[in-house]
């Protein structure tokens, strides 16, 4: 996936994570976690093997990040510092059409 230089980043599986970096990101808001228990994900499967095939990606300055295989198979989040919709809406674009581009 060939991505623009503010978009590279790094992905980390789900069981790999590092301790502090997952308290990190649990502290921003970042973090995903298994559904709670007799939740409707629990009850459809959606948690089996939990933390395995399950991963984040973030760019360096965490305004993109894409959770994998979560609640949704990718969940992608642009986070925009500033009231500036428009420069986030085309971030997000840009992002998907490297997704597209393979």
């Amino acid at each position: 996936l060939e991505l623009e230089e503010d978009l590279k980043g790094e992905y980390w599986n789900a069981d790999d994570l590092d301790p502090v970096l997952e308290d990190e990101l649990e502290a921003e808001q970042l973090m995903f976690f298994p559904a709670e228990p007799k939740s409707l994900f629990e009850a459809c499967g959606a948690c089996r093997d939990w933390p395995q095939n399950r991963g984040i990606f973030f760019d360096q300055e965490k305004s993109v990040v894409c959770w994998i295989n979560g609640e949704d198979h990718l969940k992608t989040t642009i986070l925009q510092r500033d009231a500036n919709v428009a420069a986030a809406f085309r971030k997000f674009c840009r992002l998907n059409s490297a997704f597209e581009a393979g």
